[in-house]
């Protein structure tokens, strides 16, 4: 009995805390670096998507609510591939929490040694599995702004090729390799580097319990990889318009089009 009512509080103190961080992620530093339009437009969508999932993640540990997503979507606030993409990715981070937290012990030990070796400070490092965890959902939503600033390209061919990697990868789970993922910040594609490396770390542990965490984990990562390779699949025959050949330019954002790179705003690409 004192154990379960440990879990249900340890849930409740979780879900408090993605609460918080549903104001705070992506980061706010990269909204005030901002210097056009389109990328503020994108900087305010990838908000509104880390609140979302964080409100689903937050129902999830706090055992109670319902699914905000689905209820967004019957709204019709959303549309069919947002729902599942959001409901894939509450599946992927709730896996992802399990291997953080049952993985600390190696996880900590193994950045405090990676930032001696490179002369870094310690103390940027987070300090528990909770805030470790946190640092993962930034890194997923601030990776995919970074990308704004410079020069991206990404075509549909791509997007397929990169997430069907992903998926081979992922699927085939060999031992040497079944945590080297795909990641690339020129991705439309989540890259989730903590993430990744979390993998990588727990999978050199071999920790016969943490191996069966990683393992759902990584199949949970290969799902959403797969939902992107089935949808640009799509997207090519002029199926769906969810994903689309896209780069960014001097901070502009382009879709190809009629045979043509062609600037367009956020709000009627999305």
């Amino acid at each position: 009995m004192n154990d379960k009512k440990s879990q249900l509080s340890s849930g409740d103190r979780i879900a408090a805390q993605v609460d918080k961080w549903s104001k705070t992620i992506p980061s706010r530093y990269l909204r005030e670096i901002c210097k056009t339009r389109a990328q503020i437009q994108y900087w305010e969508i990838q908000r509104n998507e880390a609140e979302l999932l964080c409100t689903n993640l937050k129902a999830v540990f706090g055992g109670g609510g319902g699914s905000p997503v689905l209820k967004a979507y019957k709204a019709k606030q959303i549309s069919e591939f947002e729902y599942r993409r959001i409901s894939a990715l509450t599946n992927l981070f709730l896996s992802a929490w399990v291997v953080i937290q049952g993985g600390w012990e190696y996880i900590y030990p193994h950045f405090v040694e990676l930032y001696k070796s490179h002369n870094q400070d310690i103390s940027d490092i987070p300090t528990s599995d909770i805030l470790f965890f946190k640092e993962t959902l930034n890194d997923w939503f601030d990776s995919k702004i970074l990308m704004t600033f410079g020069f991206s390209q990404l075509t549909l061919k791509q997007i397929e090729e990169k997430a069907k990697d992903m998926r081979a990868i992922g699927w085939s789970l060999p031992e040497n390799t079944k945590y080297k993922m795909v990641t690339n910040r020129d991705s439309s594609l989540p890259s989730p580097d903590l993430l990744i490396t979390a993998i990588g770390i727990c999978c050199q542990a071999k920790d016969p319990v943490l191996d069966v965490r990683v393992q759902d984990l990584v199949v949970k990562l290969t799902e959403t990889a797969d939902l992107f390779a089935v949808e640009t699949r799509r997207a090519r025959k002029g199926k769906s318009k969810n994903i689309q050949s896209n780069r960014w330019v001097d901070g502009e954002f382009q879709t190809f089009t009629k045979s043509a790179w062609r600037t367009v705003s956020l709000e009627d690409s999305s």
